[in-house]
């Protein structure tokens, strides 16, 4: 999954001049993220579109208005109420990215989850046997 990520960081690198090109990712991303539950069938496509968007979110965010900053928004507080750690770490791990990003105007709106990505941690802390939560706990021991 991470190299599916690389590869395409390096795509839109290499593509830089094409504003085309990522117009078909960015509109995938959205149609995942606009899903309003999540269930067996869709977390792992949705925990894949968090790391991807964690992956070249910083070559988009000049190409993303208001409307697509307030679904990222909604879906975050989807994703941080599932009790699904794989997905809220995905999901803190966006956001740790998106805040790198973003103006201080778009931060105000992702203020919220700075709670959410505490509790987040501290749960992985507490857990560290489950796989993402060994990933979490290593990134910040190491």
């Amino acid at each position: 999954m991470w190299y599916n990520c690389l590869i395409a960081e390096n795509i839109y690198v290499a593509e830089d001049d094409n504003e085309e090109v990522f117009n078909d990712l960015i509109k995938y991303l959205f149609s995942v993220f606009t899903q309003t539950s999540i269930n067996d069938n869709n977390s792992l496509e949705i925990e894949t579109a968090l790391l991807i968007l964690s992956k070249v979110f910083g070559f988009i965010y000049d190409k993303l208005k208001n409307d697509k900053i307030v679904k990222l928004v909604k879906a975050f507080r989807i994703y941080f109420k599932s009790t699904n750690m794989n997905l809220r770490a995905k999901c803190s791990e966006a956001i740790a990215e998106i805040f790198r990003v973003i103006n201080d105007k778009d931060k105000k709106k992702f203020k919220e989850f700075l709670t959410s990505i505490l509790e987040t941690t501290r749960e992985c802390f507490e857990n560290p046997k489950e796989e993402t939560n060994v990933i979490i706990y290593h990134k910040f021991i190491n």
